[in-house]
C-alpha cells in the first residue's frame, strides 16, 4: 500500500469516528447538562469524584492493553481471536478486584455511605465498559473504526432515551447511575455481536497471551498511570480544600471543554495502530502520516479553542446559569488547555508509536508532581479570592500541559514536525485573528448566530490563504458520496 493510501485510511478512519461523534456530542452535551440541572452541583461534584477515583483504579484493569491490543492485532490479526480472549478474561477478573478495593478504601478514609455506593455503582459501569472496549481495541487492530464509532453513537442514544426520562421523574442520583449502567450492558451485547465484521474469530483464553499483554502494557501502564494520578490528586486537594458545590462547577466545565476534544480523540484512535505498522513497514510514510496528522489538529485547535474562551456562557447556559455561572472562569482557562491538547495528542501518539512509552510515561509522571506542587496553594487561593477554588486546578493543568508540549517535541521522531507544519501554524493564527475580529464586532447580537459566522469566516479566510487541503475536501466529499449510494 502506497503512503498516500495509507494516509487516506487514517483520514477515513477519523470521518468515521469523527462523524459518528458530531452526531453524538449534541445528545452528550443535553444528557450532561440534564444531569447537572437535575441532581445538581453537588450530586454532580459525588459522581464526578467517584468517575475520577474509579477510571485511576481501573487503570490496573486495562493496564496499557489500549494501547497494546490494537497493534498487536494489527502486526499479527490471526492471533485476534486468542488476544481478545485473553484481554477480556483478565479485566472481568480485576474489575472485581479493583471495584471492591477502591469501595473498602474510601469507608476507610471517611467518605460517606452514600458516596460509596455511587461509587460501587460506577464501578459497576466501568466493568461493562472495559470489556466493551477491549472487543473494540481488537477491531481496531484490523485498521477500522467503524465499530467503535456505532458503539459510542449508540451508547449515547441509550442513554439520552432512558436516563433523561429517570432524571425529568425525579430519579435519585443511584437511580439515575443504574440506568446508565443498564444502558451499557445493552451496548456490550451490540459491540460483542459487532466483532464478526472482521471475521468469525475463534475467541479463547490462553494464560501465556495474558502474561505477554501485561508484560508489554506495563509502559502504557506508566503513562496512563501518571496521567490518571494528576486527575485524582486534583480531584481530592478539590474535595478536601473546597466545596462539594465547587467539584461540581469544575465537572461542568471539564465535561464542557472535553466534548470539543472529540476530533483530536478521534484522530488518535485512527492513528495510532496505523503508526504501530508503518514503525515495522515504512518509516517515511510513518512520519508522513504523523505530519499530516498534526498539520490536521493545528487547523482544528484554534477555532475550538476560542470559541471554549468567548462563547463559554452558551454551554453554561446548558447547565443552568444561576447553579453553574462560576464554571464561565474555569472554561475560560481551560481553553487554553484545550488548545495545548490538540498539540500534546497526536504527538504524544506518534512518540508512543515510536516505542518511546518509558520516556513519555516519565514526562507525564513529572506532571503529578506539578499538581502536588501547585494544588495546596492555588486551590486555597482561588477558593479565598474568587470563591472557586476549581480555578486553581485549571490553571495547574495548563502549566502541566505546557510541559508536556514541549517534551513531545523533543521525544518524537525527526522530521514529524517540519516548516510545512509551522505554515499551517501560520495560517490558523491568521484566521484566528480574522475570527476574533468578527466575534467583537458581533458582540452585541446571540451568541447562537454570532458564533457560526465568527467560526465561517475562520474556515472561509483559511481557504482563502491555502490552509485547507483541496484534496482533503474531495476525499470527504468521495466518502460520504459512497455511503450515500450504499444507503440508497
Amino acid at each position: 500500500m502506497s503512503a498516500p493510501a495509507k494516509q487516506g485510511q487514517v483520514f477515513r478512519n477519523t470521518l468515521i469516528l469523527v462523524g459518528a461523534q458530531l452526531l453524538g456530542t449534541p445528545l452528550t452535551i443535553v444528557l450532561n447538562a440534564a444531569m447537572g440541572r437535575y441532581l445538581g452541583a453537588e450530586r454532580l461534584g459525588d459522581v464526578y469524584l467517584a468517575s475520577t477515583l474509579m477510571g485511576f483504579g481501573f487503570l490496573f484493569v486495562e493496564w496499557g492493553q489500549g494501547g497494546v491490543l490494537p497493534a498487536a492485532v494489527a502486526q499479527n490479526r490471526s492471533r485476534a481471536g486468542v488476544l481478545l480472549g485473553s484481554s477480556l478474561a483478565w479485566r472481568f477478573w480485576m474489575s472485581i478486584i479493583v471495584s471492591v478495593l477502591l469501595v473498602l478504601g474510601c469507608r476507610v478514609f471517611g467518605y460517606t455511605a452514600s458516596f460509596q455506593l455511587i461509587l460501587a455503582i460506577v464501578g459497576g459501569q466501568w466493568l461493562l465498559m472495559m470489556l466493551s472496549n477491549a472487543i473494540q481495541e481488537m477491531v481496531r487492530g484490523f485498521e477500522r473504526t467503524d465499530v467503535s464509532a456505532l458503539g459510542k453513537l449508540g451508547a449515547q442514544i441509550l442513554a439520552v432515551l432512558f436516563v433523561i426520562p429517570a432524571l425529568v421523574m425525579g430519579g435519585s442520583v443511584v437511580q439515575v447511575l443504574l440506568v446508565q449502567v443498564a444502558t451499557q450492558a445493552a451496548m456490550l451485547v451490540w459491540v460483542w455481536r459487532a466483532r464478526r465484521r472482521v471475521g468469525e474469530l475463534d475467541v479463547t483464553f490462553d494464560w501465556q497471551e495474558t502474561k505477554a499483554l501485561v508484560r508489554s502494557g506495563h509502559a502504557f501502564l506508566a503513562f496512563n498511570f501518571a496521567m490518571a494520578l494528576q486527575g485524582n490528586v486534583d480531584a481530592i486537594f478539590l474535595s478536601k480544600l473546597s466545596t462539594s458545590e465547587v467539584m461540581g462547577w469544575h465537572s461542568a466545565a471539564q465535561r464542557l471543554s472535553g466534548t470539543l476534544n472529540i476530533p483530536a480523540s478521534a484522530l488518535v484512535a485512527s492513528l495510532y495502530p496505523t503508526l504501530a505498522r508503518l514503525l515495522v513497514e515504512d518509516m517515511d510514510a510513518f512520519r508522513e502520516t504523523a505530519r499530516q496528522a498534526l498539520r490536521g489538529t493545528t487547523l482544528l485547535a484554534v477555532p475550538l479553542a476560542l470559541c471554549c474562551a468567548i462563547y463559554r456562557d452558551v454551554g453554561i447556559a446548558l447547565y443552568g446559569k444561576e447553579g453553574y455561572g462560576p464554571a464561565g472562569q474555569n472554561l475560560l482557562i481551560l481553553s487554553g488547555l484545550l488548545f495545548l491538547v490538540y498539540f500534546s495528542m497526536p504527538l504524544g501518539t506518534t512518540v508512543i508509536a515510536a516505542g518511546r512509552q518509558r520516556a513519555w510515561a516519565i514526562a507525564q509522571a513529572s506532571c503529578v508532581l506539578v499538581s502536588f506542587g501547585l494544588d495546596p496553594f492555588l486551590i486555597p487561593y482561588f477558593q479565598k479570592a474568587y470563591g472557586n477554588g476549581g480555578l486553581g486546578v485549571c490553571v495547574g493543568a495548563v502549566t502541566s500541559e505546557v510541559f508536556m508540549v514541549t517534551v513531545a517535541l523533543f521525544l518524537v521522531p525527526k522530521g514529524v514536525v517540519d516548516h510545512t507544519v509551522a505554515k499551517v501554524a501560520g495560517k490558523a493564527a491568521l484566521s484566528g485573528a480574522v475570527m476574533v475580529g468578527v466575534a467583537y464586532l458581533l458582540h452585541t447580537i446571540t451568541p447562537f448566530v454570532a458564533a457560526p459566522i465568527a467560526l465561517a469566516a475562520y474556515f472561509g479566510v483559511l481557504w482563502l490563504v491555502g490552509g485547507i487541503d483541496p484534496k482533503q475536501i474531495e476525499a470527504v466529499k468521495s466518502k460520504l458520496g459512497s455511503r450515500f449510494k450504499r444507503a440508497k
